[in-house]
């Protein structure tokens, strides 16, 4: 326990306590105990309050606090910002902070919509990879690649 806490801003009782050690690529806190990596908010919330079901999620009530779209709260082990609830509770939570659906009003677009038509424009003029282009909009080549063969974001 410890060790968990050594890695958490810990503020006032109302306020988000932000994992400040190692995320996922989606932001939420992670570490790792006996060789197994756990979700930091799904942790903390088993040190205050027992086990989580069998296929129950940890979900946050401080969804929507950061209106510049940080997605911060997926840091948050506050033990009072958690809840337990279904796969369809954290979709509806999902849907309701706006942080699913196509392109750039998906939570972990990287790119805009302008981008991606910058990125395709590029492509077509010529002379550029798509090695090049992934360096020059700080991604993946792989992404580059999905995004010109309309693998993803087929819907601009």
């Amino acid at each position: 326990m410890e060790r968990f806490w050594d890695k958490v801003d810990v503020k006032g009782p109302d306020d988000c306590w932000l994992w400040t050690a190692c995320c996922t690529g989606a932001g939420y806190g992670q570490i790792r105990i006996a060789g197994v990596t756990i979700y930091a908010h799904r942790l903390s919330w088993e040190m205050a309050n027992y086990d989580i079901p069998d296929g129950m999620c940890v979900l946050h009530t401080c969804s929507g606090r950061y209106p510049s779209g940080s997605f911060e709260n997926r840091r948050c082990v506050n033990p009072e910002h958690l809840y337990v609830g279904s796969d369809q509770d954290n979709a509806d939570d999902t849907r309701r902070d706006g942080k699913s659906g196509k392109g750039e009003l998906s939570g972990l677009a990287k790119l805009t919509n302008e981008k991606v038509w910058e990125i395709r424009k590029e492509y077509r003029n010529g002379g550029t990879t798509h090695r090049e282009i992934a360096n020059a909009y700080g991604v993946s080549q792989a992404l580059i690649s999905n995004i010109i063969n309309r693998k993803i974001w087929g819907h601009i």
